[in-house]
């Protein structure tokens, strides 16, 4: 989780090298591959930069290595170096074709530039060669989640829990439900996440803020609480959750909660990270336009904040005035924003 909260789609373009990912590597025709195994566990060790003369050296000996291409891509992009990647992924392809790995990394590759129709376009290879390729689907999912293609989306998460039942492909598909209004199916498949996976707290946060927008406070409060019980004050996703639990107590009239919350929020309000200044809004030691200023010219700062202070007045029973905070997010706002789809569940609830 980042500093900010991003909804779901930030998860596919996080990319990590671990001794899974790399292909084996082939002896050349004198039967040397010391090189390409030096070069993985250096990888493995996270001396990625070290790693790279030894591809070379091992590439040297073996030019028309399709694995050899495809691990040095996945160096690459470990090392941000995207267009690399890119470029070795391709000559992996154009060496074996059918190399869903390539097409499916090459196609994260292309997220990371925000090249969203080249990377559809490999997935969809990659699961044409693999119809069973549940990160492929999952992946493609969440693109048509980012252009509001929400029907689309939910076919392809659907398709990728029939490969495989993972717990964030069911948090990323009751996103898009809560984002599509359907709630009861958003709740499901977030007990579904949480029964899968009882460590990825982040179906909690994201259940939170479904209750909240159901209007089920106590609910909302109780998975709020678990969540801040499990991650601790230190958590990046803290702040949220204590935040989804000060709105739910102030709509439901629950003091102890409000208060409870309030207290906690005067402790993380004294941080110098955007969280802080959201907590010191709602705590009431900032104002609303000391928050804006504080998001600067950040969309995804200015989406969380419109967002908050709409929930601020919306509390405090300034409806029209919240409305108004709230459409600024749904016409401007960041849709990938977990803040984008409460701006849009509270303005079907105004009206």
């Amino acid at each position: 989780m980042l500093s900010r909260r991003i909804s779901l789609f930030a998860c596919i373009i996080v990319f990590s090298v671990n001794c899974n990912l790399f292909a084996t590597p082939s002896s050349n025709a004198a039967g040397d591959n010391s090189d390409a195994l030096r070069a993985i566990e250096l990888c493995k060790q996270g001396k990625t930069r070290d790693a790279m003369p030894f591809f070379e050296n091992a590439l040297r000996r073996s030019p028309g290595d399709a694995q050899l291409f495809y691990n040095r891509g996945l160096a690459y992009q470990t090392l941000g170096e995207i267009d690399k990647a890119i470029k070795d992924y391709s000559k992996c392809l154009n060496i074996a074709p059918l190399t869903k790995k390539a097409y499916y990394n090459r196609a994260l590759a292309y997220i990371s530039k925000k090249d969203y129709t080249q990377a559809k376009r490999d997935l969809d290879r990659a699961t044409v060669i693999d119809p069973r390729y549940a990160e492929a689907y999952a992946s493609r999912a969440n693109i048509y989640f980012n252009f509001e293609k929400y029907k689309e989306a939910i076919k392809d998460f659907d398709k990728s829990l029939e490969c495989a039942a993972k717990a964030q492909t069911y948090i990323d598909k009751g996103n898009t439900e809560h984002r599509m209004g359907l709630f009861p199916q958003a709740a499901i498949d977030y007990a579904e996440a949480i029964k899968a996976d009882p460590t990825l707290t982040k179906a909690l946060s994201e259940r939170a803020l479904l209750f909240l927008c159901q209007q089920k406070y106590a609910a909302a409060i109780r998975d709020a609480n678990k969540f801040v019980e499990l991650k601790g004050l230190s958590d990046q996703g803290t702040p949220y959750a204590l935040f989804i639990k000060l709105f739910a107590a102030k709509l439901s009239k629950d003091s102890a909660a409000e208060k409870s919350s309030k207290e906690t929020l005067k402790k993380l309000a004294s941080g110098s990270d955007w969280p802080s200044s959201i907590a010191s809004f709602l705590i009431e030691k900032t104002s609303a336009d000391g928050l804006l200023k504080s998001a600067d010219k950040d969309l995804g700062k200015q989406t969380e904040a419109h967002a908050y202070i709409g929930m601020a007045l919306f509390c405090a029973g300034k409806t029209v005035e919240s409305q108004n905070e709230f459409n600024w997010v749904a016409q401007n706002g960041d849709r990938m924003y977990d803040e984008f789809t409460l701006a849009k569940s509270m303005l079907r609830q105004i009206k």
